[in-house]
């Protein structure tokens, strides 16, 4: 305990994002996107062909602050050609947001929603590539601005040996059966962390 104690300090620097000198943002590039989704129609907002590092990923989306458009717009990311995306899960519940409080804000370490913007800054390491995509599993258009910072070959901080994926799934019971444990991971043979 009084090991990660002391490390809090240089935690919160390396991980302060609205620091110009943050350790994870600097000698970042940025990629801005703007794309119109069709109802079945999925976008690739960015992809990279080397290693490197998502850094920050910033989406708005439009129509704004609607429950069924983030319920319906799945973020779906690739990592180093993997058969299934490591992240796929519908943009509301990836960045934990209240369909009937969309118009609360909230900032933390790793995700951000205001004004009908969120922000991810978990990092996101890879090897061979990556691919960012927006499904529109909806009746109506979806537009997506996307800012997408990341590192690219070199510059990328995360050695293999020691980094595993970012994973995000998306699961539900409704409806949901009372007196039944609710099982929301079920994995064996790997290690890493969970956070939600």
């Amino acid at each position: 305990p009084d090991a990660g104690r002391q490390m809090m300090s240089a935690l919160i620097k390396a991980w302060d994002v609205n620091d110009a000198d943050s350790e994870l943002i600097e000698g970042s590039k940025e990629k801005t996107v703007t794309s119109k989704i069709k109802p079945g129609k999925t976008a690739t907002l960015w992809k990279l062909k080397e290693a490197g590092a998502v850094t920050a990923l910033h989406l708005q989306i439009t129509p704004t602050n609607n429950a069924p458009t983030l319920d319906n717009s799945w973020l779906k990311i690739t990592f180093d050609g993997a058969a299934h995306p490591q992240i796929e899960a519908p943009l509301g519940a990836f960045f934990g947001l209240r369909p009937t409080k969309l118009s609360v804000s909230y900032a933390s370490l790793l995700l951000s929603w205001s004004n009908n913007q969120a922000s991810c800054y978990f990092p996101m390491p890879f090897w061979k590539s990556a691919a960012i995509q927006i499904e529109n599993r909806g009746q109506s258009n979806v537009t997506v601005a996307a800012t997408i910072d990341y590192k690219a070959g070199a510059a990328m901080p995360y050695p293999q040996q020691d980094c595993g994926y970012l994973f995000a799934y998306y699961h539900r019971e409704d409806p949901r059966v009372e007196g039944r444990d609710y099982t929301y991971l079920d994995i064996s043979n790997c290690s890493g962390q969970v956070v939600g």
